[in-house]
């Protein structure tokens, strides 16, 4: 039995639709991250589990419970999910202890107090105000908080945005290790892709309301099924191609592939970073634009004869100046991704 079930989840706001037909479930102590551009449902998706919101149709149960389908509507505190908000919501006037403890039966609170704190290294800390608290303690506070009453489910929303860029990656690690440690089954929402691959043991990449593609990280990331996925992930570059008897011919020269398709058929080939190989050649087939460092690394603007940008991954010891023409090639490990319109095709 999942730990959490949806199933054909609508909602719209002034006959605008925010969630169309989304459905997947999580099995117990599995975490999902649901990814996605701002305005796409991933958030309007976590209210609609968590009860905050309505669904216009469709199902959610929550370990094994039905919390909401086109009769029932069951309020959030009864649905035994959790959740972590982007601001983290603990009260500013109550200690660590009080918080944590909030809403726990009386008998239980000082043991599970303790139980919780000692479980994310905050043990000590319980007479602590949330002023006095670094923003990675806090976040800590917010998750025991969430943990405390044992839901079914805890729901995350974006829980690291408030974060500077080093802590970020501190937690994000610490909160995967917690859960996994708890065995907690979590649906965590975010819009960086690099967290979304760390976090979820699945993805489910979201776009105008609903689900392109859920899958692991590695397949998600690695064999997108549209041209959104391809594009949300990875940075990716379209390089155009024609099938021919051969393979398909691109401005980066022939490549061997043989996809199902009758020879003349225009396609457009997924093109990342690591992909390219640049080799300096006074009669290449491009020319450095533009350069970007970024510490371990040159990401590298490439244009062809035939106007296409592509972007190569330069080790931080290559000095290759803009302006300088190039061999452009891919890989020999390209792991090719073919579209035939917005759609990814077999080869």
């Amino acid at each position: 039995m999942p730990a959490l079930l949806c199933q054909n989840l609508t909602k719209s706001f002034a006959n605008q639709p925010v969630v169309r037909g989304v459905s997947f479930t999580v099995q117990p102590g599995d975490i999902l991250a649901l990814l996605g551009p701002s305005g796409c449902g991933k958030t309007t998706t976590l209210r609609l589990i968590a009860g905050f919101e309505q669904a216009d149709s469709g199902l959610i149960e929550i370990d094994g419970d039905v919390v909401a389908d086109g009769r029932t509507h069951i309020p959030p505190e009864k649905r035994r999910a959790g959740i972590v908000f982007q601001d983290y919501a603990i009260f500013p006037h109550l200690s660590v202890a009080d918080n944590v403890g909030f809403g726990l039966p009386r008998r239980e609170r000082p043991s599970r107090v303790a139980e919780m704190l000692e479980f994310v290294g905050l043990a000590g800390m319980e007479e602590r105000m949330p002023h006095e608290l670094s923003g990675g303690q806090q976040q800590r506070v917010a998750l025991a908080r969430a943990l405390a009453p044992d839901p079914a489910v805890l729901l995350l929303d974006e829980p690291f945005s408030n974060l500077d860029a080093a802590l970020r990656l501190e937690m994000r690690q610490e909160v995967r290790h917690l859960l996994k440690a708890s065995h907690t089954t979590a649906v965590f929402v975010t819009h960086d892709q690099e967290e979304a691959l760390f976090m979820g043991d699945q993805v489910a990449v979201m776009n105008d309301g609903r689900i392109e593609q859920l899958g692991t990280p590695e397949a998600t990331f690695h064999r997108p099924r549209t041209r959104f996925v391809a594009d949300f992930l990875g940075n990716t570059d379209f390089v155009p191609g024609t099938v021919t008897a051969d393979g398909i011919e691109t401005p980066l020269g022939l490549l061997p592939q043989h996809p199902n398709l009758p020879p003349g058929t225009a396609v457009t080939i997924a093109s990342r970073p690591d992909d390219v190989i640049l080799t300096p050649d006074e009669k290449g087939n491009g020319r450095i634009v533009s350069r970007r460092f970024i510490g371990i690394a040159f990401i590298s603007g490439v244009a062809l004869a035939d106007g296409t940008i592509v972007h190569s991954w330069q080790s931080h010891m290559t000095n290759l100046a803009q302006g300088t023409a190039v061999h452009v090639r891919f890989g020999d490990e390209h792991d090719l991704v073919v579209f035939v319109g917005d759609t990814a095709v077999n080869v």
